[in-house]
């Protein structure tokens, strides 16, 4: 079924709320010490190795930081950023033979450059 009446009221006060909306500046981007914000994405954690990417910045040369925790034990290791297609990957972080306690482990992946800073979201994972 296809309408062919006519929009109605609400319809056009809708559509006059979303031109509005559209014609506002968008929100720039969150900036602290003239650095951009940035929020990495931790693809998978595993007791071996650590995969992570940021979005909205396309660069090369930034670190990636993955800070794994344990009750009162931690653990960190790096790896460099690079380029790829849209977004900027982590290398993977091989964390392999350093988790010597089972359990589950929290890691937050941190990533800092010249223009862009930011941490993830934390994720837990088993180690076996």
């Amino acid at each position: 079924y296809i309408n062919l009446n006519p929009p109605t009221v609400e319809e056009k006060q809708e559509t006059e709320a979303h031109k509005d909306e559209l014609s506002q500046p968008s929100t720039p981007t969150p900036t602290i010490n003239g650095k951009k914000q940035v929020a990495p994405i931790i693809t998978s954690a595993a007791q071996d190795q650590i995969s992570a990417y940021v979005s909205g910045i396309f660069e090369d040369g930034g670190t990636c930081t993955a800070t794994l925790t344990k009750d009162a034990k931690t653990v960190t290791k790096t790896s460099e950023g690079f380029k790829n297609v849209s977004y900027t990957s982590c290398a993977p972080i091989n964390i392999s033979g350093l988790l010597n306690e089972k359990g589950t482990w929290s890691v937050v992946v941190n990533y800092q450059s010249s223009s862009s800073e930011g941490t993830s979201k934390a994720i837990t994972f088993e180690v076996q």
